[in-house]
């Protein structure tokens, strides 16, 4: 009989060697194109997902960021104009000069020096600004006629608020009525609006109006 001389610890090993080439092989033959384009889909799909996550979470701050500009913006405007003008007639020469929709003048001792001052607010629609002007304290009359050409001239109007797209000023009488001469001016309603320098995403331009009611407390109580 005839022996076969190939140990059985040969064939092992030349199995093993086998085995592991193959292994190589797959492991080195990679990503099909199918599989790599499969991978880049699923990849860009996650990124295009939380890009609009991102996306709309960021417009959601700068919206609500801008509307917090804008209210503050517009009460620090009417704020400014109440407290002064609750106090129109106070220690005055004169009755509210001018009283229309645009505009009010009045006369008011506001820093309580004894002395009035003659202020105007008005809104400037080209620069979108709420504008004020003071005479400074008075120590005499300057007559009852408009200050507002002499206060252009001396460049004595500043910026209360900017960004400011209407003001109107409605005035009313003791009997709720329309006064018939500013002397008769004993509220005023104020509305102003704020809006945005930039309109959002869509074309929509955020606006805040604020209407406020003052009394004119010292009106009649004149030097």
């Amino acid at each position: 009989m005839k022996h076969n001389n190939v140990s059985p610890g040969w064939n092992w090993w030349s199995m093993m060697r086998t085995k592991n080439v193959e292994c190589r092989y797959d492991w080195e033959r990679g990503f099909a194109i199918v599989e790599l384009m499969v991978t880049l889909v699923i990849a860009a799909i996650l990124i295009a997902a939380v890009y609009r996550l991102y996306q709309s979470t960021q417009s959601g701050y700068l919206a609500q960021n801008q509307l917090t500009e804008l209210q503050q913006n517009a009460r620090i405007g009417i704020d400014t104009m109440i407290r002064e003008i609750r106090l129109a007639g106070y220690q005055a020469y004169c009755d509210p000069v001018t009283a229309n929709a645009a505009m009010f003048e009045f006369e008011a001792d506001t820093d309580l020096s004894g002395k009035p001052e003659r202020i105007i607010y008005k809104l400037n629609a080209a620069n979108k600004q709420l504008l004020r002007a003071s005479s400074g304290d008075l120590a005499s009359s300057i007559g009852c006629s408009s200050y507002d050409a002499t206060a252009t001239s001396n460049n004595l109007y500043q910026s209360v608020a900017s960004n400011v797209t209407s003001l109107n000023f409605a005035y009313y009488d003791t009997n709720n009525g329309p006064p018939s001469d500013p002397s008769k001016v004993r509220r005023i309603t104020i509305n102003l609006t704020v809006s945005a320098v930039k309109a959002e995403q869509g074309g929509a331009t955020r606006s805040v109006q604020i209407t406020s009611d003052v009394m004119l407390r010292n009106e009649g109580l004149k030097k």
